[in-house]
C-alpha cells in the first residue's frame, strides 16, 4: 500500500478507499451508475459460476469490459480568433 500512497495513515487503507467511493458516488451520477452496473455484473457472473452454467467462462472473460472500456467521445470546440 506504500506505493499507492496509502500508508502512514491512522485509518486502514480499505476505510480510506471506502470513504472515497462514497464521496465519488455522491458527486458523480455516472460513477454511481458504473458501480451499480459492476455490482450487478458480479452477481450475475457469480450466479453462473455457482450454477455451472456453460456461459460462465464467456461471462468471466467479458467481465467489466462494458464498464471500463471507453466509449467514443466527441467534443465540440469553437474557436474565436480575436485579433
Amino acid at each position: 500500500m506504500k506505493q499507492e500512497g496509502l500508508d502512514g495513515f491512522e485509518d486502514h487503507p480499505e476505510k480510506i478507499l471506502g470513504r472515497a467511493l462514497i464521496e465519488y458516488c455522491k458527486q458523480d451520477e455516472g460513477f454511481l451508475q458504473k458501480i451499480r452496473n459492476y455490482a450487478m455484473e458480479v452477481f450475475e457472473v457469480s450466479r453462473r459460476i455457482q450454477e455451472d452454467d456453460p456461459s460462465a467462462k464467456d461471462s468471466l472473460e467479458q467481465f467489466g469490459k462494458a464498464i471500463i472500456e471507453p466509449k467514443e467521445i466527441s467534443l465540440r470546440t469553437t474557436f474565436v480568433d480575436k485579433v
